[in-house]
């Protein structure tokens, strides 16, 4: 949070980059997994995937016999970029791809 420690030192500077990346990382994660088990909460089975989406989300209608297949992306950020292999596999799959986006509120 700081970058001066105890001992009246200042922090290097790639020592700050390395925990703010791990803040965000851990931030990330965190969003992603309130978004699984949100849609675990719908009914879906989620599956992680590695590449493309952070995972994929089943649902079968017992009404229409119909399977609903989702790819989910979950950002922790609006302004979140895309990934080049994300807006691929968001353009392939059109209307199947959701990217939910949010931002924590503290």
């Amino acid at each position: 949070m700081f970058d001066i420690n105890p001992w009246s030192r200042k922090k290097p500077k790639k020592q700050i980059r390395r925990e703010n990346v791990a803040r965000n990382a851990e931030q990330g994660r965190m969003h992603q997994n309130f978004t699984e088990m949100s849609y675990a909460m719908q009914g879906y089975k989620v599956e992680r995937r590695r590449t493309g989406c952070d995972f994929e989300a089943t649902r079968h209608n017992p009404f229409t016999g119909r399977t609903e297949h989702l790819y989910v992306e979950a950002k922790s950020s609006p302004t979140a970029p895309m990934r080049e292999k994300q807006e691929r596999m968001r353009k392939k799959k059109r209307s199947h791809y959701r990217v939910e986006r949010g931002g924590f509120l503290w």
